[in-house]
């Protein structure tokens, strides 16, 4: 298996996690969530609104072209392994 397959594997498997973000002032943003993977496009789906922080700080910027990663989800499994995406 290789080794950027398990923790995608890994983070399949669960729901709950915790996203962690940057606000626009910089400050980190971290707040528990329940999320649903999607393999095939290698993202987590997270229910928000608008006028939550998380909401916010996902959907600013959104008219960027390049890529750029705006959230990291941490997910504590059964044995202490900890995977990210």
């Amino acid at each position: 298996m290789a080794a950027e397959q398990q923790p995608l594997e890994l983070i399949a498997v669960h729901q709950e996690g915790v996203l962690a973000a940057v606000t626009r002032n910089g400050y980190p943003h971290l707040t528990n969530v329940l999320y649903l993977w999607d393999a095939d496009e290698r993202t987590a789906g997270v229910s928000t609104t608008a006028d939550r922080v998380k909401g916010s700080i996902l959907t600013r910027d959104r008219l960027l072209e390049s890529f750029q990663w705006k959230a990291c989800l941490r997910v504590q499994c059964d044995d202490d392994v900890v995977a990210a995406a």
